[in-house]
């Protein structure tokens, strides 16, 4: 990806910079747009957790945040990093909510 892929206006093109960093560091991550026409502003990714449960990640790179699927946002190059460290958590030590026999 590079930032002309990224919806942004002059002024945020550093954080559509520090955004490809960050991807750069996880080359795994696979972001996608969920509706490019609609909001191409919004950039998703989706991990599977050990039990095959998906965790979606929310990203707005012109503004540099992120979330968890239905988390508190995150800003800022460290922020999101540690947002994608939780999420690498959540899919470790997944547990389902009803237990099979």
């Amino acid at each position: 990806m590079k930032r002309d892929d990224f919806y942004h206006k002059p002024h945020q093109v550093g954080n559509i910079d520090t955004f490809l960093k960050i991807l750069h560091r996880y080359p795994w991550l696979e972001p996608y747009w969920p509706n490019k026409d609609a909001a191409p502003w919004h950039v998703q990714a989706r991990l599977e957790t050990v039990h095959g449960y998906h965790i979606t990640l929310n990203f707005w790179p012109h503004k540099l945040k992120g979330a968890i699927e239905n988390g508190k946002p995150v800003t800022g190059y460290d922020g999101i990093r540690e947002m994608i460290t939780e999420a690498i958590e959540m899919c470790q030590d997944d547990h389902p909510l009803i237990e099979s026999d």
